[in-house]
């Protein structure tokens, strides 16, 4: 995700006092965060990119990405509809 990106850039250019250059990354993290919570997720399920109802076992990944937080309702419903759809004897396709 190029969010991931840009959010770890903020957090580096912090750790080392560079404050404007953190501020500047943080706001574009913040829009590119902004567009993927309006654009990817369709029926309160993150999608595998816009404008499909695909599903992608990667979206697994967002709470450990630190994109949201692990009691996201949206996770939960990506959970269950990857486990629904995604899921055959086990294991994740």
């Amino acid at each position: 995700m190029l969010w991931v990106a840009v959010d770890r850039g903020a957090r580096l250019a912090e750790s080392v006092g560079r404050d404007d250059v953190a501020a500047a990354w943080r706001a574009q993290a913040d829009e590119f965060k902004a567009e993927i919570l309006e654009r990817g997720v369709r029926d309160n399920v993150f999608r595998q990119h816009y404008d499909t109802d695909a599903l992608d076992a990667s979206t697994l990944l967002i709470p450990l990405l630190r994109f949201l937080p692990p009691d996201d309702p949206r996770l939960r419903a990506t959970v269950d509809a990857i486990a629904d759809e995604l899921t055959e004897h086990g294991l994740v396709l």
